[in-house]
């Protein structure tokens, strides 16, 4: 349940931060270092922030030098017959922009897509949250579970040898030493299936954090202090669904979509640009110019561009629709998600109730057994049972 391994991830960093072997936080770090898809996505916020950049820059001038130097044949009007010449021309070029209206667009989308990029890191942050707390706490299980069944073959193996003692002398029959007998393989048997369940749930973690490991920390965490794990009602939660990393993620990508959806817009609009240029040329001909220095107020009116831009900006428009129908998705599937795993957890909650219920009533039931035992009340056989 996403509710309790929620819950397990932070209070295993709280629990088991100054244990000896390897805790829950520190599987965590190790699985951070070495999980592929949470550095690919922490690469991508940083492209995305260059991308940031980038967009940027846009709104700064530009300077350009650049230098020709090569041979050209000419007839001009004042000679009576063709010239040709080396020439050598240099020249330096400033352009600042003055509007661009897409250019500062392109610097708002480019500021969304970084957020974006941040949430899809969280979310992948979280997915491996979850994943190394469910393979941590199977490992911790597992361990119970074998400490458990080899607790019933130490008890099975006592009873099968109190049988056989008192089969001997004619106290108990051959139905009672099979089914001891029985009882005694069928324990051994379990205790290697949870031997070898536990060996499988460490490759797993060990696969997910990326190191081999031995032996985890012990818990400190209390399994009957339910009221402060539930604490928080339906309604406390219902509340926050819209802090989901997903839903957010989709709105996320609304909002880039409207965003280029303007910039595409932005294709109609003239551009004004400021050029400031100079020009040196060296040639034999004395009506050439030596240099040449301008300063320019660019206007650029788009007229026909052959429908590229209306076709760009209908496919925004359709890129618009898709991420408002993946919010409008989201949305649902979250709140029926939330339904689903909402009666998993209020029935966790109940499960946990009953059992600590249960488990008084096996400990005051095992109290009386060991008193009478004790006064030759009960049975060796009511004390292994």
């Amino acid at each position: 349940m996403r509710f309790f391994f929620n819950f397990l991830i932070l209070v295993g960093f709280v629990e088991f931060l100054n244990a000896e072997d390897l805790t829950l936080g520190e599987a965590y770090a190790k699985a951070l270092q070495n999980e592929g898809r949470v550095k690919g996505s922490a690469y991508q916020v940083q492209a995305s922030k260059e991308i940031n950049i980038q967009a940027k820059s846009k709104l700064f001038p530009t300077l350009n030098a650049s230098a020709n130097i090569g041979w050209r044949k000419y007839d001009p009007r004042y000679a009576n017959e063709p010239r040709e010449e080396t020439s050598n021309e240099y020249s330096a070029n400033l352009v600042q922009p003055l509007y661009h209206p897409e250019y500062l667009s392109e610097w708002d989308k480019s500021e969304l897509l970084y957020k974006v990029s941040e949430l899809k890191y969280t979310k992948e942050k979280f997915t491996l949250a979850k994943e190394v707390a469910k393979a941590y706490f199977e490992v911790k299980r597992s361990q119970k579970n074998v400490e458990l069944s080899k607790s019933y073959v130490e008890a099975n193996r006592a009873k099968h040898k109190q049988i056989e003692r008192t089969h001997s002398f004619g106290l108990s029959s051959r139905v009672d030493l099979l089914e001891a007998k029985v009882n005694f393989d069928t324990a051994r048997i379990e205790f290697i299936r949870e031997k070898k369940h536990l060996d499988v749930s460490r490759i797993s973690l060990s696969r997910i954090i990326g190191e081999d490991i031995d032996t985890l920390s012990q818990s400190n965490i209390d399994p009957w202090n339910i009221e402060n794990v539930f604490k928080h009602d339906y309604t406390y939660w219902k509340e926050r669904l819209g802090n989901n990393v997903d839903f957010l993620l989709s709105k996320g990508n609304v909002d880039v979509a409207k965003q280029d959806l303007q910039t595409q817009k932005y294709g109609h609009y003239p551009k004004v640009d400021t050029k400031l240029s100079y020009v040196q040329t060296s040639s034999t001909d004395l009506y050439t110019y030596r240099s040449d220095a301008r300063a320019n107020l660019e206007i650029n009116i788009p007229i026909f561009q052959g429908w590229y831009v209306e076709s760009k900006i209908k496919e925004a428009k359709l890129l618009v629709q898709v991420a408002n129908q993946e919010v409008a998705y989201n949305h649902r599937v979250i709140s029926l998600i939330f339904e689903e795993e909402w009666e998993k957890y209020s029935a966790a909650f109940e499960s946990v109730k009953v059992l600590r219920e249960a488990v008084d009533s096996a400990e005051l039931y095992m109290l009386s057994i060991e008193k009478s035992y004790a006064k030759g009340l009960k049975s060796l056989f009511d004390y292994y049972d």
